[in-house]
């Protein structure tokens, strides 16, 4: 499962979550007693199925390790796309994505 998609969305789902919450890599790594560049690369997708500090973290995090169907699996990396180009967004730009989903909206 090493750099897979499904290994890259599972690193996705992990460091938006430990990042939601505030807690660092170094934390993570402390917590789980690794090193903070192995926590990297899990966050890179960078692993594979008998990785026990991933499957730990998903643990922690309340996420499955590999266990979802690929569609689903396919269907959240596209948004994690999508968060991951809105975060980049100045709020002018995050109000005229908005304003045209709602004019999508009313066309529906």
């Amino acid at each position: 499962m090493k750099n897979t998609r499904s290994a890259k969305t599972l690193g996705a789902r992990l460091k938006a979550h430990y990042e939601s919450v505030g807690v660092s890599q170094q934390e993570l790594a402390e917590r789980f007693n690794t090193k903070q560049s192995w926590i990297s690369r899990i966050y890179n997708g960078e692993f594979t199925g008998r990785s026990a500090i991933a499957r730990r973290l998903c643990e922690n995090a309340n996420i499955s390790f590999f266990e979802e169907s690929p569609t689903k699996i396919n269907e959240e990396e596209k948004i994690y796309k999508i968060a991951a180009q809105l975060a980049r967004l100045r709020n002018e730009d995050l109000e005229a994505v908005a304003n045209v989903l709602g004019l999508l909206k009313k066309l529906n």
